[in-house]
């Protein structure tokens, strides 16, 4: 009876491991990682860029003229026509009436159209005063606040070089030759460029920004520090001569 009953129990358990083998698979819990998390997943981390490298203020700067900006106002465009056909005829009096009553020369306490006729010396008919402002006038201006101020160069010159040794090419490929000739041998091109000058005169000697030395006619050159007019409005709306002095 014992064994019989031994048997009976084995075969019960047979059967019962037999079932289990052939039971389908539990599913496997879900990790959880892949469980959503209430938090917002951390962004991946980027490399950090490289630090900044300082140019030195004096590299590889340019200044090119901008597009005149006297057409912003039609009125001031037909001011400005008038008062170059002055300049063109050496009219004194015509001059005089497009001054403003408080027109400055640039000496501190030393304004109005009196001031002016004495230092500008408009007693004399050859008065270098004509063919500066037409100087100005041939090159761009640009507007400072409710002013346009030409030329350009003394506007936009960048205020940490010192305007007493670098002036502005105002043309582009402009020869740089090796002696103050038009014949001498032709070093480089500059086009729009702050140079260093080193010698003052006819055929200016001067030393580009990558080093080269060498010689340009002046006339190719302007200082910020050179002259410069400013035009305004005055309260009736006509438009008048601001300012004539020297830049900084």
């Amino acid at each position: 009876m014992w064994a019989r009953g031994f048997a009976v129990t084995l075969l019960t358990a047979g059967l019962a491991s037999a079932q289990a083998s052939k039971s389908p698979p539990k599913p496997a819990a879900k990790s959880a990682a892949k469980t959503p998390s209430k938090t917002a997943p951390k962004p991946a981390s980027k490399t950090a860029p490289p630090p900044t490298v300082e140019v030195p203020a004096i590299q590889y700067r340019t200044l090119p003229p901008p597009k005149d900006e006297s057409s912003r106002d039609k009125t001031l465009g037909v001011f400005l026509a008038q008062l170059k056909d002055a300049l063109k005829r050496k009219d004194r009096d015509g001059l005089l009436a497009l001054l403003a009553v408080d027109v400055k020369t640039g000496v501190r306490a030393f304004e109005g159209p009196n001031a002016f006729f004495t230092a500008w010396g408009l007693a004399d008919p050859n008065t270098a005063v004509y063919g500066i402002i037409t100087q100005i006038l041939s090159l761009p201006g640009v507007w400072v606040q409710e002013q346009y101020c030409a030329p350009y160069v003394g506007v936009m010159f960048p205020p940490d070089l010192d305007a007493s040794k670098h002036q502005v090419i105002l043309n582009p490929n402009i020869s740089l030759r090796a002696e103050a000739s038009a014949n001498s041998r032709a070093l480089a091109t500059v086009s729009y460029e702050i140079v260093e000058v080193l010698e003052r005169g006819e055929w200016t000697k001067i030393k580009t920004q990558a080093g080269v030395t060498g010689f340009i006619p002046i006339a190719y050159l302007y200082s910020p520090a050179g002259y410069r007019a400013c035009f305004a409005k005055n309260p009736a709306g006509d438009w008048r001569i601001q300012s004539l002095a020297a830049g900084r």
